[in-house]
């Protein structure tokens, strides 16, 4: 699936919020995918 460009910036707001400057995408299926950067802040 593609990116959307809507969803996308609202992936990074989130992301922000999280702490987790890189962002988190979603795609238009619903799909979220996780950069390599947020798996190493998320995992610690």
């Amino acid at each position: 699936s593609t990116t959307s460009y809507p969803v996308y910036v609202s992936g990074l707001v989130t992301s922000v919020l999280l702490g987790n400057a890189d962002g988190i995408v979603l795609n238009v299926d619903g799909v979220g995918t996780v950069n390599l950067n947020d798996v190493r802040r998320i995992g610690g």
